[in-house]
């Protein structure tokens, strides 16, 4: 319970009761690269190594007493400057620990405030980056909009958003996605990971099957009536796609078109249970191919 100790937010949010208990831990950046330059001289001594430990720890004390968790990885903080004028910093949030840069003092402890009231329910249960250029003016803040579309990038998580121009047409787009996504299952030697792809109205989903699995029939989508839980409901109609399915599929990734709040295409992992492991080689042939071979003039 934080109560009252919850610091003050620059801007009002709305506030959403998404969790009886939470544990967040804000834990340094490189834990998860201390191999890696420039981290391995800061674990010289095995800082790093043991602030992992205790993300370990906190994470896994967390699900064994059915509690949230959520690890934030904040590099230097960043005092504010100037008298009030002017935006607010651009802010940045990734899945993971992967960013190297500073954050606004004022800019990391508002996305602690978030979290802990309960404003930003995609950030449950992940850890992230967040990083800022610079710290927010006095009296401003990051508007609540930028923070939700920010974190959004933790409810899957997000491997991908590539953004689109405003004209661009979401109806060739989300057209041109399931074609993409089909041409990996007609030539299924070009990934590790044997799959299927489900149609969605806005882009596909490769679903990864474990060996053996297969589709007993393709989908219909014109056997269902209208209306609710028929092909009109988007939720319905990939329930029963899904169906199709012979055994339990072994992770997905979804590939869709957005329009708000501007044009873009993300690629978001799903169905990603406590035992589905990451299909990092496919996934990662999927992502090239995706940014390379995603049309020029619909970028």
């Amino acid at each position: 319970s934080v109560g009252s100790k919850v610091p003050a937010l620059p801007i009002p949010v709305e506030q959403v009761d998404v969790c009886g208990r939470l544990v967040a831990l804000v834990s340094a950046q490189g834990t998860q690269r201390a191999g890696s330059m420039p981290y391995v001289l800061q674990n010289v001594w095995g800082q790093l190594d043991n602030w992992r430990k205790v993300e370990q720890e906190v994470v896994l004390g967390a699900k064994n007493r059915g509690y949230d968790f959520a690890v934030a990885h904040f590099g230097k903080l960043l005092a504010r400057s100037g008298n009030g004028e002017g935006e607010a910093p651009k802010i940045r949030v990734e899945p993971g620990d992967v960013l190297s840069d500073g954050v606004g003092l004022t800019v990391a402890a508002d996305s602690l405030a978030r979290l802990l009231r309960g404003a930003v329910p995609a950030a449950l249960n992940s850890t992230f980056s967040l990083t800022s250029a610079g710290d927010v003016p006095e009296g401003r803040g990051v508007p609540t909009p930028v923070w939700d579309d920010q974190f959004l990038k933790c409810d899957g998580p997000e491997v991908l958003r590539l953004p689109l121009t405003p004209s661009a047409d979401g109806s060739l787009i989300s057209s041109w996605l399931r074609d993409f996504a089909l041409s990996f299952q007609k030539a299924p030697n070009t990934l590790t990971s044997p799959i299927n792809v489900l149609p969605l109205d806005n882009g596909a989903k490769i679903v990864y099957l474990k060996s053996g699995f297969e589709y007993s029939q393709g989908w219909d989508d014109n056997k269902d009536s209208g209306g609710e839980g028929g092909p009109n409901d988007p939720a319905a109609a990939e329930a029963a796609r899904a169906s199709t399915l012979k055994g339990k599929p072994d992770g997905a990734l979804r590939i869709v078109y957005e329009a708000e709040p501007s044009p873009r295409v993300r690629a978001v992992r799903a169905d990603m249970g406590p035992d589905v492991i990451v299909k990092e080689m496919s996934e990662s042939a999927i992502l090239k191919r995706l940014a390379k071979e995603l049309p020029s003039q619909l970028k």
